[in-house]
């Protein structure tokens, strides 16, 4: 009676676990699928961020910079050479600055370059910021404005800066939706592939296109998984430095007329083979398209006329419809 009974209890335990398991084959059968990088590394820039230059000495790529006045490029203080290794610092002239900045076409550095004239640091010595002041004003671009107020962590922004293609050669890069893994008074921590070639180039809120941060270098974050990221020095403290400067500097018109900063994802939608190919590092694969999206959450919603859901792997992605 025993041996009956026990083997009747197995029967009916396999047959409820068999019907416990038939939903949820049938929505793994049913999820979309969806290449999702951790940190992306970024895409050859398509005139999403034109006012964002490369910055250059003695002719050769350090950084990136973005113009905030026609004739005032914004930077990272490590990419002026012989300005960071002197602080406080020293009044500075063409002589002791030979520095270029060049715009960037389609993600190619253009051939025409515009000398800096002088370079004003604050008297903060780790203030990593440095405003160029260029011997011309740049044409074809509306410079970016600084936001205000900073970010926090779990918040999204943009970077843009420059990384060396094949052949050795630089071109500019954009990020679109990183992650912001934690913020400090002076600092914001990134979830995206280590920027290259000195850094220095914007954070910008990706919905104004406001500049919130330049970018550093590379830093371990404190998460779990201990995947790389970058270091940016938040510039909100900063705004009253860059506004008196700016005053004073008397910028001259650029002239012409003016490509604007995007606002919001760069390439929502845009066909892709692979995450690589997607600024924001996701590309979901449908029946019939494969197109670059981002990931998403409760409290980061997907953009209107898209759903969040989740893909094979796990990940929560946008999904078109």
């Amino acid at each position: 009676m025993q041996t009956s009974f026990g083997r009747l209890f197995l029967v009916a335990l396999f047959a409820a676990c068999s019907a416990d398991i038939a939903p949820v084959a049938s929505s793994l059968e049913t999820a979309p699928l969806a290449d999702v990088l951790e940190a992306a590394p970024g895409v050859i820039d398509r005139g999403y961020d034109p006012a964002v230059v490369a910055v250059e000495s003695d002719g050769q790529l350090v950084c990136a910079g973005a113009i905030i006045a026609p004739d005032v490029v914004l930077t990272a203080r490590h990419c002026v050479p012989w300005a960071a290794a002197v602080c406080p610092p020293r009044s500075s002239g063409a002589s002791r600055a030979p520095l270029t900045v060049r715009m960037a076409v389609d993600g190619a550095i253009a051939a025409t370059s515009i000398g800096v004239r002088d370079v004003v640091e604050p008297s903060v010595c780790d203030a990593d910021l440095a405003l160029l002041r260029l011997d011309a004003p740049v044409t074809g671009a509306s410079p970016m404005r600084l936001r205000g107020t900073g970010v926090a962590q779990g918040d999204h922004v943009r970077t843009v800066g420059f990384a060396l293609q094949a052949g050795g050669t630089g071109a500019k890069v954009v990020r679109d939706h990183v992650l912001v893994l934690a913020a400090t008074v002076s600092a914001l921590a990134l979830q995206e592939s280590p920027c290259e070639l000195g850094c220095g180039g914007p954070v910008v809120d990706e919905s104004t296109a406001e500049i919130v941060g330049i970018e550093l270098s590379t830093w371990a974050t404190a998460r779990a998984s201990q995947s790389p990221g970058n270091r940016a020095f938040r510039t909100d403290p900063w705004l009253p430095f860059v506004d008196t400067v700016l005053a004073a500097a008397q910028s001259p018109p650029a002239g012409g007329p003016l490509a604007k900063t995007v606002r919001g994802p760069v390439d929502l939608g845009g066909n892709c083979d692979s995450a690589a190919r997607c600024a924001a590092g996701v590309c979901v694969d449908e029946a019939t398209r494969r197109y670059c999206s981002r990931t998403c959450s409760p409290s980061d919603p997907c953009p209107a006329r898209s759903r969040c859901e989740s893909t094979l792997a796990g990940a929560r992605v946008c999904i078109d419809g």
